[in-house]
């Protein structure tokens, strides 16, 4: 009787825990939704080539697109995807780097909507503010706030 009492008592403080845990329900389904995105821009990427003209997937703007080839944002769009289709699945199959490659993400992700600000304005005169650049706010802070746990796979326990 005595043992047993001991060895709850040894659970209690710092455990180990699952990654994926720490993930909301909105990270779980983005893992989804850019891994589902990247599927589909490797086939249209693979369509490109035959065709010559490249498919810009709705990732940052919502919608297809046929545009030219060559463009930058096409090209930058188009690895953006894939770089976030990488961040997915290390955060899906727990990665240990996946924390730092999402604050990369992040970063790139910013520089790109800077680029896409400027771009609509040189192109149509107009200022066009991303919306979805919005989601990279609480994206980011859930990094931040879970990278301790999910370096060390630590969580306090309360009793």
């Amino acid at each position: 009787m005595a043992s047993d009492l001991f060895e709850k008592t040894e659970n209690w403080g710092i455990g180990k825990i699952e990654r994926k845990s720490l993930m909301p329900w909105w990270m779980k389904l983005f893992c989804w939704i850019v891994t589902i995105n990247a599927f589909f821009l490797i086939l249209l990427m693979l369509l490109s080539f035959v065709q010559g003209e490249a498919v810009i997937l709705g990732m940052y703007q919502w919608r297809f697109e046929v545009v030219n080839f060559k463009s930058p944002v096409v090209i930058l769009s188009n690895l953006m995807i894939l770089f976030k289709a990488v961040v997915a699945y290390m955060l899906w199959f727990e990665k240990e780097k996946a924390i730092w490659f999402g604050k990369t993400d992040v970063l790139i992700s910013v520089i790109f909507y800077i680029i896409l600000i400027f771009d609509s304005l040189i192109n149509s005169g107009s200022i066009r503010i991303p919306v979805e650049g919005m989601l990279l706010i609480p994206y980011y802070f859930w990094l931040h706030k879970n990278e301790y746990p999910w370096l060390n796979q630590e969580q306090e326990y309360i009793a």
